[in-house]
């Protein structure tokens, strides 16, 4: 017995396609997620806090609302959210950085200045 797909069966299949792979594809990105936290937790260790506090607090605000989207299963948003909170944490990052290695290079520069002024002075 062979069974055939009537015209009336085509669209049923059809929603059943469409409801399968809308499946398939919603699935959640815990590895964003993870990725994202670490980047986050980075930025903090180098104070970012302090030395690039706006690229900082976007970094920790678009990470909750991912949280958030992620509760919702609204996957594809926490996705987006969270690959933006982890350049908002790398700016942060490398921003921090170079402002504590430009004050370690200015620090650094006062204290060749004091040397030679010493060394001139003789004392």
């Amino acid at each position: 017995m062979k069974t055939r797909l009537t015209r009336s069966g085509t669209p049923l299949l059809a929603v059943a396609t469409m409801v399968l792979v809308g499946c398939a594809g919603a699935q959640p990105p815990n590895e964003q997620m993870a990725v994202t936290q670490a980047a986050v937790a980075r930025a903090e260790q180098a104070q970012a806090y302090q030395f690039a506090p706006v690229a900082f607090n976007a970094a920790q605000e678009k990470l909750s609302q991912a949280r958030v989207e992620m509760e919702r299963r609204n996957f594809e948003a926490a996705r987006q959210l969270a690959e933006k909170a982890e350049v908002d944490a790398e700016l942060a990052y490398f921003t921090a950085r170079s402002t504590q290695s430009q004050q370690v290079v200015e620090q650094l520069r006062e204290s060749i200045q004091t040397l030679q002024r010493e060394l001139e002075t003789g004392t």
